[in-house]
């Protein structure tokens, strides 16, 4: 640090990256290091914006690896974009988690619950996105993270069971599926302004369920950057996520969400995964190749900076951190309330894990699993959550969303 400014190298590194790229507004490279210092500080909104200007600059002097580092990096830093808060279920943000003093920002009612239990949140910086549903119309909603105001709605008369997911560079991806006629309808959507940018609909023979029978918190929509995959009626659809044209369909039997790690998606049941395919052909994959968590497993289970932190069923609420590289558990945490029959939900960050128990968070750090906070939701317990940037988003079961910070 400069004594007399009281700047860090990191801050001068910044300032004259900046200077760079106002200098050479086509400079890729220089536009992709700022991003990556900006990432470093609490400036996380301007390393989007950052990202941003690098895809605008990709017409002109953009290599292709630097373009395919910058999708990767604006979809895993900058946007919780599907269930879980990625393809790999992993149910983790590489930001730092919320403050321990943290208090609530805002909180808003939709007067609607979650659509089904396929419902999740879907969080870019500057758009928040939901999916309700009741017996007479299913909505997906826009609002703005900072403060909750709604932005835009979409609306489908009848009861459908949704699923969303976001691409960096493609959009928002919606699954609308509808039992009367059977149908399943995929749009995309700019998730900022909702304007839809494409949609097919495909007529199904038969529609049973979207989610199993008894998962709880279970999305039917997975995306990769070259891939959506949708789970319905015992089948696995996989689309081209820009044109919305089937690639390949497979039976997924008694499924109830899918996940995607590395080369592969995997059909999971509450039990375990049930089938494995290549994401590119389609081709099943013998099981002894890949072993995932069961379905149920996925909301107990998040990852924070090569840790695994596990909630353990049982009387009590009790989490286990294991390091990835070894196995081995170096910590544990319980909680002195008994766990009654409140579901356990788990998402984590960069430092911190978040623990929610009905209505009562309990925020850890990690790996110590040291108890550094605590929120309470004060109506209804909690559906699903996510972290992004400086704040925790949490859906209750009652279609509000509450966001802290």
């Amino acid at each position: 640090m400069d004594p007399a400014s009281g700047e860090t190298s990191l801050d001068a590194r910044i300032r004259d990256l900046e200077r760079a790229v106002a200098l050479a507004p086509l400079d890729a490279v220089a536009a992709l290091r700022l991003a990556q210092a900006l990432q470093r500080t609490s400036r996380r909104e301007d390393a989007y914006g950052a990202w941003l200007h690098v895809r605008s600059a990709a017409s002109s002097s953009f290599d292709t690896a630097t373009l395919a580092r910058a999708r990767k990096f604006l979809a895993d830093n900058s946007t919780w974009s599907q269930w879980r808060g990625g393809p790999r279920r992993d149910g983790c943000s590489p930001n730092p988690g919320i403050r321990p003093e943290s208090k609530l920002r805002w909180s808003i009612g939709t007067g609607e619950p979650p659509a089904d239990e396929a419902a999740s949140l879907c969080i870019t910086p500057w758009t928040l996105i939901l999916a309700t549903a009741t017996r007479e119309a299913s909505r997906v909603l826009a609002l703005d993270p900072d403060s909750g105001k709604q932005i835009w709605s979409a609306t489908r008369q009848g009861h459908h069971s949704i699923g969303l997911a976001i691409n960096p560079d493609l959009g928002l991806l919606t699954a609308w599926l509808a039992s009367r006629p059977p149908n399943i309808r995929l749009e995309r959507r700019d998730p900022t302004s909702g304007h839809v940018i494409g949609t097919v609909d495909q007529p199904l023979a038969s529609v049973n369920s979207v989610h199993g029978s008894t998962a709880s918190g279970l999305a039917p929509i997975a995306m990769t950057e070259d891939h959506v995959f949708v789970l319905v009626s015992g089948q696995i659809i996989a689309f081209d996520p820009a044109t919305l044209h089937a690639r390949w369909t497979q039976s997924a039997g008694d499924s109830s969400s899918v996940c995607v790690q590395d080369d592969v998606v995997a059909v999971l049941g509450e039990r375990g995964y049930r089938r494995l395919f290549d994401v590119t052909t389609g081709h099943s994959i013998p099981h002894d190749q890949l072993r995932l968590p069961g379905a149920s497993d996925l909301v107990r289970r998040c990852r924070s900076r090569g840790f695994s932190v596990i909630s353990v069923p049982g009387r009590q609420a009790e989490l286990q951190c294991v390091d990835l590289s070894n196995g081995r558990r170096v910590s544990s945490w319980s909680s002195s309330a008994p766990n009654g029959d409140a579901d356990i939900l788990t998402v984590g960050c960069s430092n911190q894990v978040a623990l929610i128990q009905g209505k009562r968070v309990c925020l850890l750090s990690v790996p110590a699993l040291k108890a550094v906070g605590e929120l309470r939701l004060d109506d209804a317990r909690a559906h699903d959550a996510a972290y992004l940037h400086d704040r925790l988003y949490i859906l209750d079961v009652k279609g509000s969303v509450h966001a802290f910070g």
